[in-house]
């Protein structure tokens, strides 16, 4: 997937939200400036490079990683609850699903970089 070109119909709303992802990082034309150190600027192309390749394995396979690629379009039940007018919780739970779908794959990387520990080698 190339996240550079500007799409406004997707497969999936889990396919939109992992094209929002991909599109919100921010370029590396801006994000190095001001960075003289060559292994760090080389170090912040790498890291760069592996998130967008991962978000474009995601939106090609996102069976592959398990996403629930039509939680939201699938939804058949009621969408709100005619007592309170609000959503009901299975729609809740679809809506939510959806968003959070590619996310918890980089908050699981973020926290094992913060937490983690490197042993041996």
């Amino acid at each position: 997937m190339d996240f550079s070109i500007d799409l406004t119909e997707f497969p999936s709303a889990v396919h939109s939200g992992i094209y929002c992802l991909a599109r919100g990082f921010v370029l590396l034309k801006r994000s190095l400036t001001g960075i003289e150190d060559a292994d760090m600027r080389a170090s912040c192309v790498d890291l760069h490079k592996f998130l967008i390749a991962i978000y474009a394995d995601m939106y090609d396979n996102a069976e592959a990683w398990h996403l629930p690629v039509h939680a939201l379009e699938d939804f058949r039940g009621e969408k709100y609850d005619a007592a309170t007018g609000h959503n009901t919780k299975k729609y809740a739970k679809a809506v939510s699903l959806t968003n959070n779908a590619a996310s918890r794959y980089l908050l699981t990387l973020h926290r094992m970089a913060v937490y983690g520990e490197l042993r041996g080698d």
